[in-house]
């Protein structure tokens, strides 16, 4: 079997580094972003403990947003921003529900382990030529039941009002949905324009969604990032709205691509 040639090649990694230059501003509000949060840890250190479950949900959603954000990041400046924007959107699901979560901690979160345990139960009983029979149901299963309710009866477009990243849902949200789930709206960022009879596919690498995802995604960071530092109890309003104030100033992320 002769050598496979992967796709990151010489080619890739100098469009990347030229796309990068041409959303200069951005990357560097991103490389502010990941300096904020290294100085937040750093000097943060010993209240970044976990202890209780809620810290724990919190945690986990941290850490699931970061490498999240990298793969943005290696997506946009590759020049497929269509599948950063999908991803851009799944952050922002993320930290509205994070957000929503904080405002009663205890009980949500209980909620939403009960929706995964219960996603995870059906899950099993769909699986197809599942090996062997279902393990028994946990004791406290008609609380979870009831839980999984609970928090399924509460929406994302639920969530999300009240929160830094209402409008967002309503902007990014909504395209995203559009891109992962293929409709034909989403066509539009891949069908070329016609020249009579020949129809033409746009599927090569282009700064189309780029700045669209790196802008919401450093947007729903920030976000998160107050949310964290609410639960574990630190302050730092001061660098917080820093960030906040350059990721206003980028006035133009929204122009230029292609929706």
């Amino acid at each position: 079997m002769g050598e496979v040639r992967g796709l990151v090649t010489l080619d890739l990694v100098r469009e990347a580094e030229t796309r990068r230059q041409r959303h200069q501003a951005l990357f560097a509000v991103h490389a502010l972003l990941d300096q904020t949060i290294t100085d937040i840890y750093r000097l943060n250190r010993e209240k970044l403990r976990v202890r209780t479950t809620p810290e724990e949900v919190c945690a986990f959603h941290f850490g699931k947003a970061t490498k999240t954000l990298d793969a943005i990041r290696v997506l946009s400046e590759s020049g497929f921003g269509q599948d950063a924007a999908i991803l851009t959107r799944s952050l922002v699901n993320l930290v509205i529900n994070l957000w929503y979560i904080g405002g009663d901690p205890e009980e949500r979160t209980k909620d939403y382990i009960a929706s995964g345990r219960k996603a995870r139960r059906t899950f099993l009983e769909r699986f197809p030529g599942r090996p062997g029979p279902l393990p028994p149901l946990d004791a406290d299963w008609e609380e979870v039941k009831e839980r999984a309710k609970k928090w399924g009866d509460v929406n994302i477009e639920m969530r999300a009002k009240g929160t830094p990243l209402e409008d967002t849902y309503h902007e990014l949200y909504r395209h995203g949905s559009s891109l992962e789930h293929s409709d034909s709206w989403s066509a539009d960022q891949y069908v070329g324009p016609r020249d009579g009879a020949t129809f033409s596919i746009n599927n090569s690498p282009s700064d189309d969604l780029v700045g669209i995802a790196l802008g919401y995604a450093l947007q729903a960071m920030i976000v998160l990032m107050m949310v964290m530092c609410r639960a574990f109890d630190i302050t730092e309003s001061e660098r917080l709205d820093g960030l906040l104030a350059e990721f206003k100033a980028l006035k133009d992320f929204k122009a230029g691509s292609k929706t």
